[in-house]
């Protein structure tokens, strides 16, 4: 875990010190990224327009008697910003499974993306509007704040 930490944290470092003065939101290009919040996960993305990305998170969360996985398909919603930073909201549908139990729910977020280059975001969000089917649970506030970074393959 140690490890894992060094290397984002570094990969952060490295995307900050190559600014580019014409950074902006991709546009028609496939990317990944590293999410860390509640869990850490990664995601694949395709921004279909500068100012709409979709895509889908994935992750695991391991304890003890109580391993989970979730699985989070998304629509990003970028607003006009600078050109290097953008707002967005984003709304997610989740899917967690763990110890013979699944939930399902929507989610929606809002943060801001900074993008270092055309090729890499960093990020930070934070949800709004949780809604879990089963059990029925809404929650309404600043909730599971996380951040993250993204690259975009040309």
């Amino acid at each position: 875990m140690k490890r894992f930490l060094a290397t984002a944290a570094s990969a952060v470092v490295l995307a900050l010190g190559a600014t580019a003065a014409s950074a902006q939101s991709p546009s028609e290009q496939i990317g990944f990224g590293i999410t860390a919040g509640q869990l850490i996960g990664g995601h694949v993305v395709y921004a279909l327009s500068p100012g709409l990305h979709i895509g889908s998170g994935f992750g695991m969360q391991i304890q003890e008697g109580n391993n989970v996985v979730y699985f989070a398909p998304y629509a990003k919603f970028l607003l006009k910003g600078t050109k290097e930073l953008k707002p967005f909201f984003m709304a997610q549908f989740e899917i967690a499974s763990g110890s013979g139990t699944s939930t399902t729910g929507l989610s929606v977020s809002g943060g801001g993306e900074y993008f270092v280059t055309p090729n890499v975001g960093i990020y930070g969000q934070i949800g709004l509007v949780s809604i879990q089917f089963d059990p029925s649970v809404t929650a309404l506030g600043l909730l599971r704040p996380s951040v993250g970074i993204e690259w975009f393959l040309d």
